[in-house]
């Protein structure tokens, strides 16, 4: 096991200063206050809280643009681009957040749960990954034949 690489002071305090150069949820804490309050990377219930009904307005959104307006689908890709929406418009309301009420504005972590929490379920309308994957769970009964004989296969490996 390789020893330990220890820095040298001047470098450690250049790196400590360039940490809070680019911090974006720090406000004047130390690392020492961050580390102490263990605020620094968590999910806390309020991102979760805030993240639900951003989830459920994306899911919203984006079946309401394909079924309703028959526009663009939003949610066909790895990257859902309702998921840049939601990220973007509470990136705008943090930013306003912040200038009106910096200490109870979201720390990075928070939008970060946010924003995972709307790709995941960016994946879950009907053109996304929930209607890929009933389609597939549904090919081994719908193709099934005694030639192919997957009823017998693969049939007991999947649910009824």
């Amino acid at each position: 096991m390789p020893a330990p690489c220890h820095a040298s002071p001047e470098l450690a305090a250049k790196i400590r200063a360039a940490g809070r150069l680019f911090s974006l949820g720090r406000q004047g804490m130390t690392d020492d206050a961050l580390e102490q309050t263990d605020l620094k990377n968590t999910i806390t219930l309020r991102a979760v809280l805030l993240g639900l009904p951003s989830v459920v307005f994306m899911c919203w959104l984006a079946n309401y643009q394909l079924h309703v307006t028959g526009s663009s689908v939003m949610t066909l890709a790895n990257f859902p681009i309702c998921a840049l929406i939601i990220f973007i418009i509470w990136v705008i309301i943090n930013s306003v957040w912040r200038l009106l009420a910096p200490r109870t504005a979201l720390r990075p972590a928070e939008l970060l749960t946010i924003m995972v929490m709307a790709w995941a379920a960016g994946m879950m309308p009907a053109r996304g990954w929930a209607g890929y994957m009933t389609a597939i769970l549904s090919t081994v009964q719908h193709y099934a034949s005694p030639e192919n004989r997957w009823g017998e296969l693969l049939g007991k490996l999947l649910p009824p």
